[in-house]
């Protein structure tokens, strides 16, 4: 039940952040071209309720009842309110409806130029913050080769170099560039190999991993493990004598030692203790992970300059949005499978974690306002890249859409939205099986 509020809190604040951005975009537009803005709300008042409501000039402030998202209403603007009153009167200067078509696309494009900004900033203070990076350079030979690494060629003693014909500074950006294939370019014997990685890696894991320290997040009441003596903030060092250097080697003893025990050496606060765990049926002994970090004894990390921070911030959050708009590309054309990569609010929920881990609240958030950023330009009725399309094509043709095309326009996107959250959020709970 805690684990459950614990995700669901930092759910929440994500996205009370994420969409007080967004629609402050939205607002801040307006304002600028002396649009009226009728009401500025985080989360919607389904029904008229809402959680609290005060009035400033003439905008209504809010937060309602259903945290699905938020909106601004802007004066004498079609939208998702469907509130067609205004059509009986004549344009007014402070109504949405009386301005230029590019005056129009800039209060359409605010909140995706707000979110974009706020990834941004948010990936420069992370990295900033860390002020360390693990460098391409630093890997050489020294990782794990996957089974998945070994089918495609990747082998022992492969120094690796780059990818896809290109060096790059950190190890993350150059996975990244590999998460829908080119190839993984390693010296091999003195000489360069190319090692091919298919179009789908993304859904099939990593080619290889990095060595790294198991620390324990959380242990579940009443399990075996906190039985055996296990707790927070553990950190695994070997099972059954055996030295751990990744989580996949930690779950294969587990796994090979069903309904039996193991021996775990852990350091506590500086000191080594072994404890003997029992293991169910199911090769579990009842705890969560809280982190991976990197076996300092086997890397060290290069320091960053602010120079490289704001770059590294730039790949960081672009790269989001790339690798979503070609994953989004991939599941119209039926190249991925929807099911499979579709996450809605529960299964974000559980990405944030049972802990609260601020760098990764931090990191996710980013990643979220990228991709909040990207869904909303696409050219979907009822979303902003719906209205910026009419923008442009009132710009092209120099006179606005009619009145009838928006209210049919805005009806399509409502249903096309409404059926996308029906679809994430019946994913989410297993409802349309496998």
């Amino acid at each position: 039940m805690l684990d459950g509020l614990v995700m669901a809190a930092q759910l929440i604040l994500a996205l009370t952040i994420l969409v007080t951005i967004h629609e402050l975009g939205h607002y801040l537009a307006a304002r600028w071209f002396n649009v009226r803005v009728d009401k500025f709300f985080v989360f919607f008042d389904a029904g008229g309720k809402k959680l609290f409501s005060f009035k400033r000039g003439d905008t209504e402030y809010g937060v309602g009842w259903l945290p699905l998202g938020g909106y601004v209403k802007i004066a004498g603007m079609i939208d998702e309110s469907m509130d067609k009153e205004y059509l009986n009167s004549e344009p007014q200067p402070w109504e949405f409806r009386s301005k230029k078509p590019w005056q129009k696309l800039i209060i359409m494009l605010g909140g995706i130029v707000f979110n974009i900004i706020l990834g941004f900033l948010i990936f420069l203070a992370i990295n900033t913050f860390s002020n360390k990076y693990l460098a391409v350079t630093e890997i050489q030979d020294k990782y794990f080769i996957t089974e998945y690494g070994k089918q495609q060629g990747l082998q022992e003693g492969d120094v690796i170099l780059g990818a896809n014909g290109k060096t790059f500074k950190r190890e993350k950006d150059m996975n990244m560039a590999l998460a829908f294939g080119g190839t993984l370019d390693v010296e091999r014997n003195g000489q360069r190999v190319n090692v091919p990685v298919p179009s789908e890696h993304f859904t099939n894991g990593d080619l290889f991993d990095l060595y790294s320290k198991i620390n324990i997040g959380k242990v579940t009441p009443g399990s075996n493990a906190e039985e055996g003596g296990l707790k927070k903030k553990d950190q695994v060092l070997a099972v059954n004598g055996q030295t751990i250097q990744r989580y996949s080697d930690f779950v294969d003893i587990l796994e090979a030692n069903k309904n039996g025990s193991v021996n775990i050496l852990v350091d506590r606060k500086g000191k080594e203790e072994t404890l003997n765990i029992a293991v169910d049926e199911a090769g579990k002994i009842g705890f969560m992970v809280d982190s991976f970090s990197l076996d300092r004894s086997t890397y060290s990390l290069n320091k960053s300059s602010f120079g490289e921070e704001l770059k590294f911030a730039y790949d960081d959050a672009f790269s989001v949005m790339f690798v979503n708009a070609k994953a989004f590309w991939k599941m119209l054309t039926g190249k991925v499978n929807a099911k499979e990569n579709l996450a809605g609010p529960v299964k974000i929920a559980k990405i944030f974690g049972a802990n609260w881990d601020w760098g990764r609240f931090w990191a996710l958030t980013a990643s979220l306002s990228m991709i909040l950023a990207f869904m909303n330009v696409l050219p979907i009725p009822a979303l902003d890249g719906g209205h910026a399309v009419f923008a442009i094509i009132e710009w092209i043709q120099g006179k606005p859409v009619s009145d009838k095309i928006l209210e049919t326009a805005q009806v399509i996107g409502f249903f096309i939205v409404m059926g996308l959250m029906v679809f994430v959020l019946g994913n989410d709970f297993g409802l349309f099986g496998k």
